[in-house]
């Protein structure tokens, strides 16, 4: 390959990853506009938010909650729960 064929590859990888990248975050938007459109507990939004549309892991939002393992957990299927029942 020469460089032009190397250039044009790289390019077309670039485009793709944008593309990808916006359509991850247009989901993303719609996710939290989900969540805080249909739940009204604070407390739910929070837990899905952080779930599923921060960069933060399981014992994070268990420190930030200060609630044991299974608490966490019942707080995240409740609000599912609800969140299904909402949509």
């Amino acid at each position: 390959k020469d460089i032009g064929d190397v250039y044009v590859t790289k390019t077309e990888r670039k485009e793709k990853l944008l593309k990808r990248i916006e359509g991850l975050m247009a989901e993303r938007e719609a996710l939290v506009s989900l969540i805080d459109d249909k739940l009204e507990d604070p407390e739910q939004r929070a837990v899905l938010k952080m779930f599923f549309c921060s960069d933060k892991n399981f014992y994070e939002i268990q420190d930030f909650f200060e609630v044991a393992d299974r608490t966490l957990f019942r707080l995240k299927r409740k609000a599912l729960q609800e969140l299904a029942k909402q949509i």
